[in-house]
C-alpha cells in the first residue's frame, strides 16, 4: 500500500531539513531571484527521492528535479510553492491524505 511506503521512507530515511520561506521583496526575472523582503526558516521532517527516468518528460518533470516527501508529523509548517529546501525550490506541492487524514506532502523540487 502506498501509504505504508511513504511512512517507511519517512521513518527510516527521513531527517530534519531546513525550509526557507521568503516573503515580500520583488522578483527579478533576469536572475530568477527575489530581492529585499524577509526570510523565515522552519524545520521539516523529510526525505529526497530521485524521480524514475521514465517520469522525466523535460516539461513537467525536468532532469535534475527531485521529489521531496515531507511528514505532516514533526514539521513546523506546510511546504508551499516557492519555498527552498536543500538549495532546491519547490515548484509543486501535493497533499498525501489517504482516508482524508493528511500524512505527508509530496513536493517537486528544482534547481
Amino acid at each position: 500500500m502506498l501509504s505504508n511506503d511513504v511512512a517507511y521512507l519517512l521513518q527510516d530515511f527521513g531527517s530534519d531539513l531546513t525550509l526557507t520561506r521568503s516573503v515580500g521583496g520583488s522578483y527579478d526575472p533576469a536572475t530568477g531571484t527575489y530581492a529585499g523582503g524577509t526570510s523565515t526558516t522552519f524545520t521539516i521532517r523529510g526525505v529526497f527521492i530521485n524521480y524514475r527516468d521514465d517520469r522525466v518528460d523535460g516539461s513537467v518533470i525536468r532532469a535534475g528535479d527531485r521529489q521531496l516527501l515531507v511528514s505532516a508529523t514533526g514539521s513546523e509548517t506546510t511546504p508551499a510553492i516557492g519555498d527552498v529546501v536543500g538549495g532546491l525550490k519547490l515548484v509543486n506541492v501535493r497533499t498525501f491524505a489517504p482516508n482524508g487524514t493528511n500524512a505527508a506532502w509530496s513536493c517537486q523540487a528544482r534547481k
